[in-house]
């Protein structure tokens, strides 16, 4: 994994790039709107027509970026996928012939098909989410912690109970994933 990130360590940069104007962006419509409902109450009626006209931009603007984040990381990774398969092609295909007679077909089949797919679900993907999802919830936990520490620790627990259940469960998926793998080599054997 080093050294994926090491080789794409540009994408890694934009991808964080474009995760911090969308959390940026996401900051500035939450307190935006809070604004909003703050000066609707004087009643003037052209200052608020401006308001939701400037708060409907910084929606686009956000969901332009979440598009533009999206998009750079489904490009990204299938660049990174792209390598890893040429990878594993090239160690296939350099095998002597000899070697062919070694190993099963089933089982070249399962490392070019099936552990190159369980790469990008489970090592790839995974890696540009959490550096987009980190940057996102930095960025809007220090909104929070400066405007409200109280509601800033509540978000706190409540993400902590999220985070604690799928780590619990966890080790039974990556049993039924191994198990997965082996059922699919012996079938491409037969």
């Amino acid at each position: 994994m080093k050294k994926i990130i090491v080789r794409n360590w540009r994408s890694i940069l934009i991808v964080s790039v474009s995760s911090a104007l969308y959390a940026l962006a996401s900051v500035a419509s939450a307190t935006y709107y809070g604004y909003i409902v703050e000066h609707a109450r004087h009643k003037d009626f052209t200052l608020f027509f401006m308001m939701i006209v400037a708060g409907i931009t910084v929606v686009i603007l956000r969901y332009m970026f979440d598009v533009i984040n999206q998009t750079l990381m489904v490009k990204f990774v299938g660049k990174i996928m792209y390598d890893i398969r040429e990878k594993v092609i090239y160690r296939i295909t350099s095998n002597q012939v000899s070697e062919f007679g070694q190993n099963k077909i089933s089982s070249y089949t399962s490392n070019l098909l099936n552990d190159v797919e369980l790469i990008e679900i489970n090592l790839v993907e995974p890696f540009f989410d959490l550096i987009s999802q980190a940057i996102i919830v930095i960025i809007s936990s220090a909104v929070i912690l400066y405007y409200q520490p109280t509601v800033f620790i509540i978000i706190l627990l409540g993400s902590a109970m999220v985070f604690l259940i799928p780590t619990l469960m966890s080790k039974k998926l990556q049993t039924k994933q191994l198990s997965l793998s082996a059922k699919s080599e012996n079938l491409t054997e037969s």
